[in-house]
């Protein structure tokens, strides 16, 4: 068994930007309808600690280098935290002002919580935060189902299977971490930098400079019906292209018109789209490894007053192919702490106009014996990011969720609610209108 490892130059990376922002997590939320037993819930999460070696880890540092550290379950029990929410404050700022709880490290690196409204006695909001460098949005999701199934198995009496424990070693490292995989990313970060001085991409303007430690990661949750969520995928399907696709084209549109486009002017925006790598390892990976197994597409847009969202969702949908097919992104990874590193001071160098990540349709059952599931989404903690809109999407039973996570007060709500409007009205009208021509 694994005790210690280094962490991995992703890992590092991540680790320096959250000691410099105080908080670099992920959230996952997940809306339960029913009557939880509190005692049942803790039970389920000590058998997925029991599980994920990672989780039973601190980091430390050792001869000037971190490292993961196994310790004993019982030093690091992950203890379930009750909100019983008698101010009646939305489970957004519940979440907000945990996300901006800097996580021990040194203990560990999950916190669980529950928010029990005091209006409703049965409904609850169950959120783990879990440190980014241990975790991305689709692993720190599926850790939601593998407790609720627990929590099922121990309702129902039924035997819990082998634990099946999962070490600390890097899948990571292990598929990328190699000379040819270096000289690889080293040549794609040459690529970039020579893409972004010929684009030169516009950002959003923060409406605040702020130090990086006066700064929070806030949200905006939009959850769009099930009439609009089918609209989209079925529009997708019409144009041949990807529901990723035409939605990275509306924020990029959005944004774009906050910027506000001059007539006959053209500019580039730069957009990071993140993609999940356990399905493009050969083997395939599990859903269930709790690694940050995530790399992104990086690409340049130009345009116009004229440019439609159709029109830029196919030019999204085809630099999204060839970009996946040249498989350079899967290794960018390895230089994460280099980049961290010299830009740490000056994030505007390595931030793009937008990032997107969707997970598409999770496909997780509603029923858990005691509770049902009605909405499970994600949302990182960017409050380092000063000039950059973060874009987390999941559709769960047929509804589609988009969290706009921004800097705050870098960026005001007034802004970043503008903008998501913008960009479902520019969905909606576009799909409205073709089905009426």
């Amino acid at each position: 068994m694994l005790n210690e490892r280094s962490l991995t130059s992703i890992e590092e990376g991540i680790y320096i930007l959250n000691k410099y922002s105080g908080c670099f997590s992920v959230a996952t939320i997940s809306h339960l309808r029913g009557k939880i037993n509190l005692k049942k819930l803790q039970q389920s999460i000590d058998i997925i600690q029991d599980k994920y070696d990672i989780l039973r880890c601190n980091i430390i540092k050792q001869d000037s280098n971190l490292k993961f550290k196994l310790k004993e379950l019982e030093t690091v029990k992950v203890i379930l935290e009750i909100i019983d929410n008698c101010h009646n404050k939305s489970w957004e700022d519940i979440v907000i002002e945990n996300i901006n709880q800097p996580l021990n490290l040194s203990k560990n690196m999950l916190r669980c919580l529950l928010i029990r409204p005091e209006s409703k006695d049965d409904e609850a909001y169950f959120i783990t935060i879990i440190f980014h460098a241990i975790a991305d949005g689709l692993s720190s999701v599926k850790l939601h189902y593998l407790i609720f199934q627990n929590y099922e198995n121990i309702v129902k009496n039924k035997s819990i299977e082998s634990r099946n424990r999962l070490d600390i070693t890097s899948i990571y490292n292990q598929k990328f971490n190699n000379i040819l995989g270096y000289i690889r990313a080293i040549l794609s970060v040459i690529e970039l930098q020579i893409r972004s001085k010929f684009y030169k991409p516009k950002k959003l303007n923060p409406d605040k400079i702020i130090p990086i430690k006066e700064r929070e990661g806030h949200f905006l949750n939009y959850c769009l019906d099930e009439e609009i969520t089918k609209k989209i995928i079925v529009k997708s399907k019409q144009e041949n292209i990807t529901v990723n696709s035409l939605l990275t084209a509306a924020i990029l549109l959005a944004i774009a018109d906050e910027i506000k486009i001059k007539e006959q002017e053209k500019f580039a925006l730069y957009c990071q789209c993140y993609v999940d790598l356990r399905k493009r390892l050969d083997p395939q990976v599990s859903d269930e490894y709790l690694e940050i197994l995530i790399s992104s597409l990086m690409s340049f847009y130009n345009l116009k007053p004229q440019t439609n969202l159709l029109s830029l969702a196919k030019e999204v949908n085809n630099k999204t192919k060839k970009e996946l097919e040249k498989r350079d992104f899967m290794y960018y990874s390895l230089l994460l702490k280099p980049i961290v590193k010299t830009s740490i001071n000056n994030t505007q160098r390595f931030t793009p106009s937008v990032g997107v990540s969707n997970l598409g349709k999770i496909n997780f059952k509603r029923n858990y014996g005691d509770f049902t599931l009605e909405n499970i989404c994600f949302v990182p903690n960017v409050s380092i990011y000063n000039y950059s809109l973060s874009l987390s999407i999941s559709t769960f039973n047929n509804k589609m969720t988009i969290n706009f996570a921004f800097s705050y007060p870098s960026f005001s709500y007034e802004k970043i609610d503008k903008i998501a409007q913008t960009m479902i009205k520019i969905l909606t009208d576009t799909i409205d209108s073709s089905k009426n021509k």
